[in-house]
């Protein structure tokens, strides 16, 4: 497993000048950092075997080194891991020739500084020195729930170069294990994808064992010191930008206090089945809207819904990721026992091929399912194998009985689930037609706009779905069925005739036009050119 990337900050201490101080000191810090168990390092000029050991110590364990001091000089060069300079309200002009010595040296060995030291160093600092932003990226589910639209942006931001913290509120540790058993939060089935794209994960630490959160008191006494742990950690990083995608959000926004920039990333329309919770959901949502600096949707259903609340900034689009599906890089030794599984459950599913990827949740249309399944005898209905339990609106639904029913038809095949988008892009392959049965009598799924869209766009596939309002743009690519009578005479023509090479053509356009890098760099262009 990749080590999990990690930032060290730098201060000067004059304290660490005196002899037996600066040893114990070193010492100390050395053994802390070994651990995990801090990420603030104190250092002097004065030469120490003990310094230069804990630098090259912070260069093997870190990513990136910020320098929160004009004092650190020459020794900076010593770091070897991406180095940052980031100091706030120094007047230069007050420092002494000393101080200023310091800082030339500073500034010079590093690779970039943060926006606070362009700010209070501006007349001191070249005109095309490079600038590090750093991102806080709230995240409210478990890492059982892929939510590959909050993953694939942090990829993509961490990629063009900023700091990304993904904070996991959804996922925090036990003060126990964060303070004697810290090793053990790597095993994430996660941690590979942060680690390879420089996505730092941050777990905030509980203030009790788990087994108590049942209650309701310690529960709220212990979410909010977790929301007073997240802002004084903002505060401390010095966040430039709060990227939000969850309308839970608003609790981190509000305590803030318009002392960073933040923005709303609205992707889909958040309600559930149970109406106490869907008021709450609506509440906060509203809130939030009220509070962000910078709101966006993906799709002009969104814009149209949410215009009654607040217009959006932008519609941007809606996320593809263009990069694996373009990729032809080499699969894991995972990856390829995935394929060689599939390939041999393929050559006994029967074609043509109707195929849907994504999990089984209450938001399918059963009816519809059984219904058109059952119709069509001879052609393959093919899902992947992943019921993801929503317990809020299962208890209306009855979702596992109802998977049952659809795995009963005979023409009906559950193969394998994977996270991999290399995997799910052969699978599309074996598809002759891509299906998005989604149920529209729930807002959630009547407002949509599912990223699996643009994945059967890319391999080049007819797609029917149930009257989702966004889709209903792409006419000519997605064929719309309000029940299972429309959809048996949709999927008999699609199979009649083969897709058109030139409606390919345009699919592979629209695909590209919507990958997650061009949503990304729309949203920050926005911002940067109105902030």
């Amino acid at each position: 497993m990749n080590q999990s990337p990690r930032v060290a900050y730098l201060y000067h201490s004059r304290i660490l000048f005196i002899p037996l101080v600066g040893t114990i000191l070193y010492k100390l810090q050395l053994y802390l950092f070994e651990k995990g168990l801090v990420n603030i390092v104190y250092v002097s000029r004065k030469e120490n075997k003990l310094r230069d050991k804990l630098l090259s110590g912070i260069s093997n364990k870190t990513n990136y080194v910020v320098c929160r001091s004009v004092k650190i000089g020459r020794i900076f060069e010593k770091v070897k891991s991406e180095k940052i300079l980031d100091v706030d309200n120094t007047n230069y002009s007050k420092l002494t020739q000393e101080e200023n010595y310091s800082l030339m040296w500073t500034l010079t060995f590093s690779d970039s500084i943060t926006t606070e030291t362009k700010k209070s160093l501006n007349d001191f600092i070249p005109e095309n020195f490079p600038i590090k932003k750093t991102i806080i990226i709230p995240y409210n589910d478990s890492f059982d729930v892929v939510c590959d639209y909050i993953f694939q942006t942090a990829k993509i931001l961490a990629n063009q170069g900023n700091i990304v913290y993904l904070v996991t509120i959804g996922n925090p540790i036990s003060m126990l294990k964060y303070l004697f058993g810290r090793n053990q939060r790597e095993k994430a089935s996660r941690q590979n994808f942060f680690a390879d794209n420089n996505i730092i994960v941050v777990q905030p630490p509980t203030l009790f064992p788990f087994r108590l959160l049942k209650i309701k008191l310690i529960a709220t006494i212990n979410k909010r010191y977790t929301l007073f742990y997240i802002t004084r950690f903002i505060k401390f990083i010095r966040s430039d930008l709060i990227w939000c995608f969850d309308p839970a959000d608003i609790e981190l926004v509000k305590h803030l206090h318009k002392s960073v920039t933040t923005i709303y990333d609205c992707v889909d329309y958040f309600s559930t089945l149970d109406q106490d919770i869907n008021k709450k959901i609506q509440r906060d949502e509203k809130s939030l809207l009220k509070h962000v600096d910078f709101f966006f949707v993906n799709s002009h259903a969104l814009r149209i819904a949410k215009s009654q609340i607040r217009k959006p900034d932008s519609v941007v689009p809606q996320g593809f990721d263009l990069d694996t599906f373009t990729s032809e890089g080499l699969l894991t030794n995972q990856e390829k026992r995935e394929v060689q599984t599939l390939e041999k459950i393929f050559r006994k599913i029967p074609k043509p091929i109707v195929g849907f990827i994504g999990n089984l949740t209450y938001r399918l249309d059963f009816k519809l399912l059984n219904s058109i399944i059952t119709a069509l005898p001879k052609v393959s209905f093919v899902f992947t194998d992943a019921f993801l339990p929503m317990p809020q609106d299962d208890k209306f639904v009855s979702t596992e009985a109802l998977i049952k029913q659809i795995k009963q038809l005979k023409n009906a095949y559950l193969i394998p689930k994977t996270i991999s988008r290399k995997v799910v892009k052969r699978i599309i392959k074996e598809f002759d037609i891509g299906m998005i049965p989604y149920d529209t009598s729930y807002d959630f799924n009547k407002y949509c706009y599912p990223m699996k869209l643009f994945e059967y766009f890319y391999i080049g596939i007819p797609v029917i779905s149930t009257p989702i309002e966004e889709l209903k743009r792409f006419s000519k690519f997605v064929k719309i069925g309000n029940d299972y009578k429309e959809w048996k005479s949709h999927i008999k023509y699609l199979l009649s005739q083969p897709w058109p090479h030139n409606y390919h053509k345009e699919q592979l356009k629209l695909a590209a036009k919507n990958s997650w890098n061009n949503k990304v760099s729309q949203i920050l262009k926005f911002v940067l050119n109105h902030h």
